[in-house]
């Protein structure tokens, strides 16, 4: 394998590891999670966010190594990390960021947790309030962060340059 690439996914898993552990801190220390924030209840804007920036590393590296689109194994190398990072999210956020007093794991198996977050989260607005458990609709907003998450590396691999159309590879 090329040196170049293994520079570049390197870095792409280091952020891939750091910005879903940051999130968990984040909304265990302060309240606020960037990765559940959505505008109109469904365009999950945070996790769009939390998506660019999980695969900064790949980006900026690739970038900053002269790496060239198309590159199959740099564009599987991010769908990959995507998703493990997209798990660690959640894996985090059970863990509670490694601080005991918000650690689910005592009580809890991660797919319990899983389950909980999803059909047991609550929908808030600033003009409306809170809206109560979501439900079944919970499953809808997780697959519409999930998509939004990976998007994002799909978007950032292809605004690296390289000849042919976006379409090309």
């Amino acid at each position: 394998m090329d040196r170049n690439l293994l520079v570049v996914v390197g870095a792409g898993v280091l952020t891939a590891l750091v910005v879903p552990y940051a999130n968990a801190l984040l909304e265990n220390t302060v309240g606020l999670s960037l990765f559940g924030i959505s505008i109109v209840l469904f365009v999950p804007i945070g996790a769009i966010i939390c998506g660019f920036l999980a695969v900064s590393g790949f980006y900026l590296t690739a970038r900053q190594q002269g790496l060239e689109r198309p590159m199959p194994g740099l564009l599987a190398a991010i769908l990959a990390v995507q998703v493990l990072s997209l798990v660690l999210f959640y894996w985090f956020s059970y863990r509670g960021a490694f601080i005991p007093e918000y650690d689910f794991a005592p009580y809890l198996t991660f797919g319990e947790f899983f389950e909980a977050s999803t059909f047991g989260m609550t929908v808030s607005s600033s003009r409306y309030g809170g809206t109560g458990e979501v439900g079944s609709a919970g499953a809808i907003l997780v697959f519409l962060r999930t998509v939004g998450f990976v998007l994002a590396g799909v978007v950032a691999y292809k605004q690296l340059p390289g000849s042919g159309s976006f379409l090309d590879d």
